[in-house]
């Protein structure tokens, strides 16, 4: 990273430069002007004065005193490096004397066949025009300053020319010199501009360097570092402005974050989804429960999560219409009701950000719903059944005479229908009973191999009206963790069923086996069996394989149901087994007890 403290001293370097530059070339070139300007003005004054103290300059035509004038002319004391020519009239613009540095010849020459003569200025002199030039030689480098002064007659007209080529060499080895002691103080002072800026520099960016260290420090989380105060000055406020803000935002993110981890946790921990969508429709926020609900991978970006408002269950929203925004929906996803309450946020700017949805998993309720429809339904429905025929048969007998003989016969119906009706509030009873009961109930290890073998005893003659074999076959003592009651109820139910649905002459086997984690007690018939739709239902509450036999044969569909119930009272469980064709298999399944009583 560049330091700013390097950008101040080539600030200060710059500045200092440029000021060198500035004031140097202005030295550099007001000397030069002076200095030429100075010398030229000496050359013309020593020719002007040669002009009017030499009588030979004053005849009408030059030509006729050309010994006198070049006499004139050597007298003269004219600088040795420079070249001084005469020219005749400008009919002839011919070189009459001359005096040069190299001590050539140049008289009787066309001037302008003279190669160090200037045309143009030749012919401003003869125009009567005073005038002096810079120019230098691109060869050498040599500088000279060219000069023209006409010579004119009394009536002022022009009869010739003196002509001067100034050396400037001394004026340029002096402006060397300047330049050199120029560029030498410049060296110094850019030398000193530099140590000094370095310096200046340091103490401003020295406490700047030290607030970005504490900056960053705090970027990584230390909201403990602090800024050193050394002055008292703006960089001094500065740093203890710093400092105070940093105690204010350590604050503010200790609340923050206290508050943020509130949210998280309360957000995290929902039973409910919730989905956060803007007005795009992008997903910009889903808890951990809407992630499982929608199959969103927990570390997938949400750039990444591709779900829109319909997929969402969200199809009705529509941003252009602020009354779409807010509501409720009912969702199926997965073969799961969901109800989804859904409002607007805003964006910092108040207006309308996006959707925040919740997804409520009604899945149980609405199935509780529908079982205690169904429940309700096959209630009144069972009963319905014998209180019609109480209430017919009673009618009769109450209107109409009858014998003996039928009267008996009547009221024999009317007490098997009320036996009927007791049997289902009695199982009603004791479904209720399951359901409510809040105390667990006290299991203490019974030996299965007993228990199966007194519900056996209980059913034989049940089985014997009908020409049935009822087989027994057990494992030694094995024992399990149950209501010796309960389960003797449940085991005399299963037996009592494959009785009722097996035909005149069948087989019962009831036995027990254990795997040495769970022991097991099964039942099995070679009856008419169970079809495999049936098996998913067969212990729903009132639900009967074929309805017309079941009630025919004194059923009243909630046997099963109990009989799972008091199961899972137990911490045991309940299957059944069947090819639908040749007969069930009935298995409750419960925890082995060891020999010291444990499960």
């Amino acid at each position: 990273m560049r330091s700013i403290k390097w950008r101040f001293v080539l600030i200060y370097f710059l500045l200092v430069l440029a000021v060198l530059l500035i004031v140097s070339t202005s030295i550099i070139g007001r000397l030069d002007s002076t200095l030429t300007n100075d010398r030229i003005m000496s050359v013309k004054n020593q020719i002007n004065s040669l002009l009017s103290s030499s009588s030979y300059f004053s005849g009408e035509l030059l030509d006729e005193n050309i010994r006198g004038i070049k006499a004139s002319l050597n007298e003269r004391r004219f600088s040795d490096t420079d070249d001084i020519f005469v020219l005749s009239s400008e009919d002839f613009e011919t070189i009459i004397a001359s005096k040069t540095a190299d001590l050539s010849t140049y008289d009787g020459q066309y001037a302008y066949n003279i190669e160090e003569l200037n045309v143009a200025l030749i012919k401003e002199g003869y125009a009567g025009i005073e005038k002096s030039i810079i120019l230098e030689n691109y060869e050498t480098g040599i500088r000279s300053a060219h000069l023209v002064v006409p010579i004119t007659g009394v009536d002022n007209k022009v009869k010739g020319l003196c002509y001067a080529i100034i050396n400037l060499d001394v004026i340029t080895k002096t402006l060397q010199s300047a330049k050199r002691i120029i560029f030498d103080s410049g060296l110094i002072a850019l030398l000193i501009t530099i140590i000094l800026s370095y310096f200046i520099a340091s103490g401003i960016t020295g406490p700047i360097r030290q607030v970005t260290d504490v900056s960053k420090k705090m970027s990584e989380g230390d909201f403990n570092q602090r800024v050193e105060v050394k002055s008292n000055d703006e960089i001094g406020q500065l740093s203890s402005m710093f400092n105070q803000m940093a105690v204010e935002l350590k604050n503010n993110i200790q609340r923050t974050e206290l508050e943020r981890a509130k949210l998280n946790t309360i957000f995290n921990q929902m039973i409910e989804g919730v989905v956060a969508v803007d007005k795009f429709g992008k997903i910009i926020h889903i808890n951990e429960k809407g992630r499982n609900l929608f199959g969103v991978k927990e570390d997938m970006p949400l750039s990444d999560i591709e779900l829109n408002l319909k997929t969402l269950g969200l199809s009705s929203v529509n941003f252009q219409n602020p009354f779409t925004l807010a509501g409720e929906a009912d969702f199926v996803l997965n073969d799961k009701n969901y109800r989804i309450l859904y409002a607007p946020f805003e964006d910092k700017d108040l207006n309308v950000g996006g959707v925040i949805a919740v997804y409520q998993d009604m899945t149980k309720e609405r199935k509780l719903e529908d079982m205690r429809r169904e429940f309700v339904a096959n209630v009144s429905h069972e009963l319905k059944t014998p209180i019609t025929s109480i209430k017919s048969y009673a009618e009769t007998l109450m209107k109409y005479p009858v014998d003996d003989e039928t009267a008996k016969s009547f009221l024999t119906v009317i007490d098997n229908e009320s036996d009927r009706m007791a049997h289902i509030v009695r199982d009603l009873l004791i479904l209720t009973t399951l359901d409510y009961k809040t105390e667990e109930k006290k299991l203490s290890p019974v030996s299965i191999n007993e228990l199966s073998h007194s519900a056996v005893e209980r059913m034989k003659l049940m089985a014997k009206e009908k020409n049935m074999s009822i087989y027994e076959h057990y494992e030694d003592s094995l024992s399990v963790l149950a209501d010796e009651e309960d389960l003797l109820q449940v085991i005399i139910n299963l037996i009592s069923n494959a009785v009722k649905y097996t035909p005149d002459g069948g087989v019962i086997n009831v036995s027990t086996s254990t795997d040495g984690i769970n022991n097991y007690i099964s039942v099995s018939d070679n009856g008419v069996g169970i079809k495999p739709e049936d098996q998913k239902r067969i212990f729903d509450r009132f639900y009967r394989v074929e309805k017309s036999r079941s009630r025919a044969l004194g059923g009243t569909g909630l046997g099963l149901a109990i009989a799972k119930e008091m199961v899972n009272s137990m911490n045991g469980d309940i299957r059944v087994e069947s090819d639908g064709r040749n007969g069930s298999t009935f298995t409750l399944k419960f925890k082995a007890v060891k020999d010291n009583g444990e499960a």
